[in-house]
């Protein structure tokens, strides 16, 4: 495998595990913190835990996008990625309340995860 396949690989592996993560923390962290008020000033993480997810998902996913786009020839990748991305930027931005950012968030990295995916094939 060459330097560039192996990278867009390693991005691609990269972005899929950070959907994961972002999924995880808007999951489980709601259900915790229902089921354990107690714990929940401790679990909760500050909002620039959001922002920072955003700051890397974008560069890593223009990077390794653009890379399986150079490589394969299919826009399917990226126009699936594209609403998923906005998605995840509009959570941050708009920050319109925990139900609806987290339905925004985890509908961002569903689209953006099955992009990498499709990426990889």
């Amino acid at each position: 495998m060459s330097r560039a396949p192996r990278l867009r690989f390693r991005l691609d592996a990269l972005a899929i595990s950070m959907s994961g993560l972002c999924l995880l923390h808007c999951l489980l962290l709601p259900a915790l913190l229902v089921l354990a008020p107690s714990l929940a000033a401790w679990f909760m993480l500050p909002d620039s835990f959001h922002i920072w997810a955003v700051v890397i998902a974008v560069p890593t996913s223009i990077v390794s996008l653009g890379l399986g786009r150079r490589r394969h020839h299919r826009w399917a990748p990226t126009l699936l990625a594209l609403p998923g991305l906005l998605g995840l930027i509009a959570s941050v931005a708009l920050a319109t309340g925990l139900a609806m950012e987290t339905a925004v968030t985890v509908a961002g990295a569903l689209l953006l995860a099955a992009a990498h995916l499709l990426n990889l094939r």
